[in-house]
């Protein structure tokens, strides 16, 4: 049999493969669509704001912001997934709609391990564990002697069955041996109007948020929601200090594309949003707002990622959250 048909649509292939590669090395050409999950003005939007107009001055081309808030970012997470692969529309993705929501919901119309790619973590919302200030508590230890010696009287708040904050209570839960009671809110917000209330005993903030209101006394800080102290407050605790597998993984803001993106694209990318990190004005706004920068390679974000799936699946089934 002739090997020449073969050969010939190898020879016939092989101008549109360099075509596509020379198109992902040119990249970007023009104006990048950026969809952030969340309304204008959160911590959220602005990260991404700022960092991706530092990334416009590296990579040439700006990008366009378009807030796309509700139903958990899962619209808009969706509408990369569905993108073409060719870096023009992007997303600033979060482990609650690239990870947690299809571990919660069967509704959810995409499949956050084949239909994303990852790029790089932005920054990380540093995230606090807080309580009334007229309980007797003002540590993680005294924290889980309490709840020891008062066993299902402390009642903690989050944003609703399955959100990070509950997660994140039944970690702690587990892991210190006590029981908290979960009253689920519809926002962050209304769990903050009870405990200043004094009808809430304990919630969760982003350290941005609570610091104000900790030195004003109106809330007490007991420790981070993560691994290893923020660099911003050395001297602050974590939970995990006091009690060892009490923390998921940090909850972040990242650059992701749809699944496919050429490496090329991916890299240009990912040199974009380093050299922005770098900058004097996403310093400045990562120390003001309390956040830590990101910066990981898309090989060591991948990685991570695909951990998360594991870790949070585990968290879900230990609150005892059935997909609906």
């Amino acid at each position: 049999m002739s090997k020449q048909p073969a050969l010939s649509l190898a020879l016939l292939a092989l101008p549109f493969a360099l075509l596509h590669d020379a198109s992902a090395q040119a990249y970007p050409v023009k104006p990048i669509r950026f969809l952030i999950p969340q309304i204008a003005g959160s911590a959220y939007d602005v990260a991404g704001r700022v960092i991706t107009g530092k990334m416009t001055e590296t990579l040439g081309q700006p990008f366009v912001s378009e807030n796309r808030p509700g139903a958990s970012g899962v619209p808009a997470a969706d509408a990369v997934a569905k993108a073409p692969a060719d870096g023009y529309m992007l997303l600033w993705g979060s482990p609650g709609m690239n990870i947690m929501a299809q571990l919660v919901s069967k509704n959810v119309p995409y499949d956050g391990k084949k239909d994303f790619t990852p790029i790089s973590i932005g920054a990380s919302a540093v995230q606090v564990l807080i309580v009334k200030p007229s309980l007797p508590i003002h540590n993680v230890a005294e924290l889980v002697d309490y709840a020891k010696r008062n066993p299902g009287k402390l009642s903690y708040g989050s944003s609703g069955i399955g959100s990070g904050y509950h997660l994140a209570a039944e970690t702690l839960n587990q892991a210190a041996g006590i029981k908290m009671v979960h009253i689920p809110y519809k926002g962050a917000i209304q769990a903050l109007q009870d405990l200043f209330a004094g009808q809430l005993d304990v919630s969760f903030l982003t350290l941005g948020t609570a610091t104000p209101l900790h030195v004003s006394g109106k809330i007490r800080m007991l420790g981070l929601l993560q691994s290893t102290r923020y660099r911003g407050a050395p001297d602050f605790p974590t939970l995990a200090e006091s009690v060892p597998g009490s923390t998921l993984p940090n909850s972040w803001y990242a650059l992701m594309g749809p699944a496919g993106l050429p490496q090329p694209i991916v890299q240009r990318l990912y040199q974009g949003l380093l050299a922005a990190l770098k900058t004097q004005e996403v310093q400045a706004w990562l120390a003001k707002s309390l956040h830590d920068g990101g910066g990981n390679t898309p090989e060591e974000f991948a990685a991570e990622y695909l951990r998360s799936f594991d870790i949070y699946a585990r968290a879900i089934k230990l609150a005892g959250v059935k997909p609906e």
